[in-house]
């Protein structure tokens, strides 16, 4: 069977790509494999040294090569949200009758996987434009400059979190294209959080019960991003990175940064994935389910020991990948990317 023979090919580029040393991750971005399927594929060669199917006895394949072709284009529409939608749909379309268990199967042979959607901000073509030009402007900068860089972010903490999340089957290699992205929404009891990182640590946070806006924000900047500035000593007080919000550009604040001397980096609109701390948030959320919390002030204590917890290694790992962030755009051609 083509399929089965497509299979050994792809099993084969999964090793060799392991034998060079590239990590799981990618390997299965490059050939279009589930992450479990290359870690099996790695293993079967370690241990027989071969990365082909044994011949089985018994029955033959239930689906045909041409039903997996329509299995692959169910894939790409609205029934791809349930296997037992892809199930009703391929009955429909080959007069097979097939169990969802058979369809689950298959799906996780082709190297499809059944994943959340991403949650990004929806991108215009003009806002494309934007982000491509500002990549293509950095493009030439070392990880040294960008490590005089502090990158700033506000993010807001649950303490229920929205469980609003669709799930969809979708192949391992297209987990950035449009079809698997979920636009994000707010809700529930929350506690504002405000950080700043550079290439040596985490910065001062700022915990807030109410909407951000210039105001509270002119405090944070003198109350937590100086001492911050202070306590790194970056050259020339380094660049200041923050994202487009209103308050972020109201007069007072833009006086303000120019009293303090603060250099401000233009950035593109609605380019969260290009900012290297947006790579804290989740890590922060996944410590705070850890242990249950009830209360806004339980969140607030948590947070901040959450926030100093963080390792400055961690950080300057982040900085670092800004020459990737930039590279991947630029390949995307200024489209959402995979942070």
């Amino acid at each position: 069977m083509k399929v089965r023979k497509d299979w050994d090919y792809k099993r084969a580029q999964a090793v060799i790509l392991h034998q060079i040393g590239q990590p799981i991750r990618e390997i299965a971005n490059n050939v279009g494999f589930s992450k479990s399927t290359v870690q099996r594929a790695i293993v079967r060669f370690e241990q027989r040294g071969d990365y082909h199917d044994h011949e089985r006895s018994g029955r033959p394949e239930i689906l045909t090569e041409r039903d997996l072709r329509v299995l692959k284009r169910l894939t790409t529409g609205t029934a791809r949200e349930s296997s037992k939608e892809l199930t009703t749909e391929l009955s429909k379309a080959t007069d097979k009758v097939v169990s969802d268990r058979t369809v689950r199967r298959y799906l996780g042979k082709l190297g499809y996987e059944y994943k959340v959607k991403l949650k990004k901000p929806s991108l215009t073509s003009g806002h494309k434009k934007a982000r491509l030009l500002w990549c293509r402007e950095k493009e030439d900068w070392s990880c040294k400059e960008w490590e005089n860089i502090m990158f700033s972010d506000e993010s807001t903490f649950f303490i229920h979190k929205d469980k609003n999340v669709t799930k969809i089957w979708r192949a391992a290699r297209k987990r950035m294209t449009s079809d698997c992205i979920q636009a994000v929404q707010g809700g529930a009891a929350k506690v504002g959080f405000w950080g700043v990182i550079s290439a040596q640590g985490t910065g001062c946070c700022k915990l807030y019960s109410q909407n951000m806006n210039s105001q509270l924000y002119a405090n944070v900047i003198q109350n937590e991003l100086i001492p911050s500035i202070n306590m790194w000593q970056l050259e020339a007080n380094g660049i200041y990175q923050q994202d487009n919000a209103t308050y972020h550009k109201s007069r007072d604040i833009k006086a303000l940064f120019k009293d303090l001397s603060i250099n401000i980096l233009p950035w593109p609109a609605k380019s969260p994935d290009l900012n290297s701390i947006e790579n804290l948030w989740p890590i922060i959320d996944k410590k705070l389910k850890k242990t249950p919390i009830r209360t806004i002030q339980e969140l607030n204590e948590r947070l901040r020991i959450e926030w100093l917890s963080i390792e400055s290694t961690i950080c300057a790992k982040l900085i670092k990948s800004m020459p990737t962030r930039i590279a991947q755009c630029i390949k995307a051609k200024g489209g959402a990317i995979d942070k």
